[in-house]
């Protein structure tokens, strides 16, 4: 799972340093505990995101976990943190979200003389973050081998999305497809 934030940019050169600093780590500090909740894990801090990974309790439920936590993340987004906020006369912010299933390694990249640390490698997190890229504002965008391996409750709702520059092709002929969360903001 890929979490960014949407127009981290603008909102970084319309606040202050410290202003947009606080908004970062509460956001960052929110959704870690989230992907705690389900049983996943924050493999690393990328500026404005957050890169996670599901690895319980089987391949469906841990792609069930991942969308119920990129649903609970919206929802915290939406209702708790952009009303604290609000209360602080501050920018609400919105997110994007991409998640991708399959295989990856843990290796420890870098050399030890300056920095190194253990990393996922694999096609699956790059799809994700790729998958994330193509998301709009507060949406949530899933692969297909995801979409394919999710319950069925969670299935039906997400349809197919082929945003014109996604052209991420698994054989020749044939796009990877991507699919979108299709459940109104109002029920969220």
């Amino acid at each position: 799972m890929c979490i960014d934030l949407k127009g981290s940019t603008r909102l970084s050169e319309q606040l202050s340093g410290e202003d947009y600093s606080k908004i970062i780590a509460l956001f960052s500090r929110e959704m870690a505990q989230v992907v705690s909740g389900f049983g996943g894990y924050v493999l690393k801090f990328v500026g404005d995101g957050i890169v996670a990974y599901f690895p319980e309790p089987n391949f469906i439920g841990m792609n069930d976990n991942a969308v119920d936590c990129a649903i609970t993340m919206k929802k915290i987004i939406k209702n708790g943190i952009n009303k604290v906020l609000v209360e602080k006369n501050l920018p609400t912010i919105q997110s994007r979200i991409g998640l991708d299933s399959g295989e990856a390694m843990v290796k420890t990249i870098g050399d030890i003389s300056s920095k190194n640390h253990k990393d996922l490698i694999g096609l699956t997190v790059n799809l994700a973050a790729k998958i994330q890229s193509q998301a709009n504002e507060n949406q949530i965008v899933i692969g297909d081998t995801t979409a394919r391996n999710l319950h069925v409750m969670w299935r039906k709702n997400f349809k197919e999305h082929n945003p014109p520059e996604w052209n991420y092709k698994i054989s020749e002929n044939k796009k990877y497809q991507l699919h979108v969360f299709d459940i109104p903001e109002t029920l969220l």
